[in-house]
């Protein structure tokens, strides 16, 4: 190595100790670092649980991080001291050689390391001592420098932090307790468990800061979640049943209407048709009423706030409901088909009639006898609309089997044309 060399090196350690120097004294001057340590006035924090198992040895390693960082220095003085002595022009080489062999080989001894009695074999002596190169002693500081930098941030996060955090979640767990209280569910367990845990993190947050985070994210945050969640789904569930409240209101209405159809339907048609089988009457108004009575009951189970109850009531209300509506549509339908099948009648006989009259058959017989027996009964109170219906399918099939007459409108061109 020449002298140009060794003072590039020499330059580049002194350097370092510069920054080792910056940041030792700014990680000491930390008010966390001083609460945890006990220094600048503070009373030393008394620590227990996980934060204590952390902080102990990382305060010990700070320490150990001083005095290593007192060894390193004083070698690179050392360094610096004998290379003053040496002149450029006539460089001494056992003081070159002693200057490199400080700077990059074993020269630093470390503080002897007591060795228990129960880690000792035969030959091990109860003290030991290390010889370490400043490169060696480097990699030892910063690692250490960076477990006792995480840990106090750690700290200072937990102690910055934590207080505002439990503020949130306690003014969250008080919207979500109103909440359940609306939604009938005052003893949700989610929240009772979310309150125990807030009073039992707000005693570790001066003693155990690193166990109350870790509890907060992991057990109270999650119970928070699930509280919301039940409660969200719940609320969905209030909503569900508010509309299926107006929707039995709406149907039952309804359910009134179509009875009434299927009613007058069955007394118009007992007046006006007669058919081989008869149509199944409406619902009683009876169980009409008792279905408006069932609803009315709900309603007021509703009002006075007993509304989880009512969910599944509500629930049979609507399908038997339903059934009902279902029911009366297929009697107002029936007792209507016959009305309906009777004007159907009436108008496809004037039709087959017209053309009757159009192909020149309207004079013949069986087709005259067919549309007045059909037409009698088509008219009449009540009308057989199975007969009828018989009478006017056999005059149009028959009127369908016959060709046509010769038109007399034709015969009368003729004529005409010939004179």
């Amino acid at each position: 190595m020449t002298l140009a060399d060794l003072d590039r090196l020499l330059a580049d350690w002194q350097q370092r100790i510069e920054v080792i120097a910056q940041n030792l004294t700014e990680l000491d001057g930390l008010p966390t670092y001083q609460r945890l340590a006990g220094t600048s006035g503070y009373p030393q924090a008394q620590l227990t649980g996980i934060s204590a198992a952390r902080v102990a040895p990382a305060l010990e390693a700070m320490g150990v991080l001083f005095q290593h960082f007192g060894l390193l220095a004083h070698t690179v003085e050392q360094a610096s001291a004998l290379r003053k002595q040496l002149s450029w022009f006539w460089p001494a080489s056992q003081k070159l050689h002693d200057i490199i062999d400080l700077l990059t080989g074993p020269s630093i001894q470390l503080p002897e390391v007591h060795v228990d009695l129960a880690h000792r074999d035969l030959l091990t002596a109860a003290a030991t001592t290390q010889m370490v190169t400043p490169e060696q002693l480097l990699a030892a500081m910063t690692h250490a420098f960076e477990v006792v930098k995480n840990t106090i941030y750690a700290v200072d996060s937990a102690w910055q932090h934590l207080e505002p955090q439990l503020a949130r979640v306690d003014a969250e767990i008080q919207e979500l307790q109103i909440l359940a209280e609306t939604l009938d569910m005052r003893d949700l367990a989610e929240l009772l468990a979310a309150r125990q845990q807030l009073r039992a993190l707000r005693g570790l947050v001066d003693n155990d800061p690193l166990a109350a985070r870790a509890d907060l994210d992991g057990e109270l945050t999650p119970l928070l979640v699930q509280a919301r969640t039940t409660l969200q789904q719940r609320a969905a569930q209030r909503t569900q049943l508010h509309n299926d409240m107006l929707r039995a209101r709406t149907l039952l209405e309804r359910l009134r209407v179509i009875h009434q159809q299927a009613t007058e339907a069955l007394a118009e048609s007992q007046v006006k048709v007669v058919t081989q089988t008869s149509p199944q009457p409406p619902m009683t108004q009876e169980t009409l009423e008792a279905l408006a009575q069932w609803l009315q009951r709900l309603e007021r189970t509703w009002a006075e706030g007993h509304w989880v109850p009512v969910r599944v009531g509500i629930h049979n209300w609507l399908a038997r409901a339903q059934a009902c509506l279902a029911l009366e549509e297929q009697v107002a339908a029936a007792c209507r088909a016959p009305l309906e099948l009777r004007q159907e009648l009436r108008g496809r006989l004037q039709a087959l009639k017209a053309k009757a009259v159009a192909c020149g058959l309207a004079e013949e017989a069986a087709l005259v006898s067919l549309a007045e027996q059909a037409t009698q009964l088509l008219y009449m109170r009540p009308t057989p609309v199975d007969r009828a219906a018989e009478l006017v399918a056999a005059y149009e099939a028959r009127l369908q089997s016959r060709p046509p007459a010769a038109f007399p409108l034709a015969a009368s061109e003729e004529h005409h044309d010939g004179q």
